[in-house]
């Protein structure tokens, strides 16, 4: 005899929904993103691929005008020291961008600074 168990809809896509990014970390990304990016003004945003082996970090993928006038594009990964209901799941530990790649604790420091965090 061949069994076959099925799991209602609702349980896989709670699952689902609970395994996806932080809503509140990547919207604090998205504030970040655009401290960093030199943009004339904020563009559009969506969720980008975070590699597996990187926990607690939001990866957004970017689009927008430079101050030049030309378009730019780009991602911006934030690294942060928790998730789910930790109390320090909003707590920025590093900021990457693929034009700059890992910014200093320096330049992290004066990010936080300049968007009130900690």
């Amino acid at each position: 005899m061949h069994c076959r168990h099925a799991f209602p809809a609702g349980i896989v896509a709670a699952c689902l929904a609970g395994c996806g990014p932080d809503q509140g970390q990547a919207a604090l990304c998205e504030r970040v993103l655009w401290a960093v990016i030199d943009a004339a003004e904020p563009g559009r945003t969506r969720l980008g691929e975070t590699p597996p082996d990187q926990a607690h970090v939001v990866t957004l993928a970017y689009e927008g005008v430079g101050r030049d006038g030309g378009r730019i594009t780009g991602q911006v990964r934030c690294r942060f020291a928790g998730g789910g209901f930790g109390t320090e799941r909003f707590k920025l530990l590093g900021i990457w961008t693929d034009d700059a790649g890992e910014l200093s604790p320096f330049s992290v420091a004066h990010v936080k600074n300049r968007l009130g965090l900690d």
